[in-house]
C-alpha cells in the first residue's frame, strides 16, 4: 500500500499520525463535522478525539489503509481549481473568509475521509468528515473525494465490495454515493438514527455479475 494517496491537483490523502490529536480536536469541536457520523450533537472532548485517532492508527497498521487526513495546498489548488481558486478571491460570509484566508497562509487540514473496517460482517466501509470551510470553498470534495479514494481501494486490495452507511437524513450523501454507483442493500439503525446501506462492487465482480 502507497503512504499517500494523491487524488487530483493540490488536495492530497495522507494517513494519520500520534501527532494529529489537535487537528482532529480542531476539527470535531465542530458539531457540524459529525452531524451524520453518529448520534452525538455535542463537540468533541479530548477522549474522544484519542480513541477515534486511536483506532484509526490501529486500522491503519493492520490493514494498510484507514482514515486519512485530507490536505490542500493553496498554490496547487490556484492551478488545478481555477473555480475554487476564484472563491478563495471573492469568499463572502464568515465561513468562507476564514477557509480562505487559513488556505492562503499554507497547508490546510480539510478534514479526514477513508476506509472503516466493520467487524461484524468482515466488510470495508467509506467514510468521511469534511469541514464547513471545505465544503463552502469547495462543494464538490465529497464526490471527488471518494470518486478517487473508491478507485483506490479497488486498484491496492482485493476485496469484493465497498459499503457506505448513510442516515436517512443525509440527502446530499446519499444522493453522492448513488452517483458514485454505489447501490442500496439494507437498512438498519446506528446509534438510534435509521441508516441505509449502500454496496459497491469491485470492477472484477461486476464484470463477473455481468457475464453470469
Amino acid at each position: 500500500m502507497n503512504d499517500i494517496v494523491l487524488v487530483r491537483g493540490g488536495i492530497s490523502l495522507h494517513p494519520f499520525s500520534d501527532e494529529d490529536l489537535p487537528l482532529v480536536l480542531d476539527h470535531h469541536s465542530d458539531p457540524e463535522a459529525h452531524r451524520f457520523l453518529s448520534g452525538n450533537a455535542r463537540p468533541w472532548d479530548e477522549r474522544q478525539a484519542e480513541l477515534w485517532l486511536s483506532r484509526t492508527l490501529e486500522n491503519q497498521a493492520r490493514h494498510g489503509f484507514s482514515t486519512f487526513k485530507v490536505t490542500l495546498r493553496q498554490q496547487r489548488v490556484r492551478e488545478a481549481y481555477p473555480s475554487v481558486a476564484a472563491r478563495l478571491d471573492l469568499s463572502e460570509g464568515q465561513v468562507a473568509e476564514k477557509a480562505a484566508s487559513s488556505i492562503r497562509t499554507g497547508p490546510q487540514f480539510l478534514g479526514w475521509a477513508g476506509f472503516v473496517p466493520i467487524e461484524e460482517t468482515s466488510e470495508i466501509g467509506l467514510s468521511y468528515s469534511f469541514s464547513r470551510a471545505a465544503r463552502s470553498l469547495y462543494p464538490t470534495i465529497a464526490r471527488d473525494i471518494c470518486q478517487g479514494l473508491t478507485d483506490w481501494f479497488f486498484e491496492n486490495t482485493y476485496f469484493s465490495h465497498l459499503v457506505a452507511s448513510f442516515r436517512t437524513d443525509d440527502r446530499d450523501g446519499r444522493d453522492m454515493v448513488s452517483k458514485l454507483g454505489f447501490t442500496y442493500r439494507e437498512s438498519s439503525r446506528i446509534d438510534g438514527s435509521p441508516c441505509d446501506l449502500f454496496q459497491l462492487l469491485s470492477p472484477s465482480m461486476r464484470s463477473y455479475v455481468m457475464s453470469a
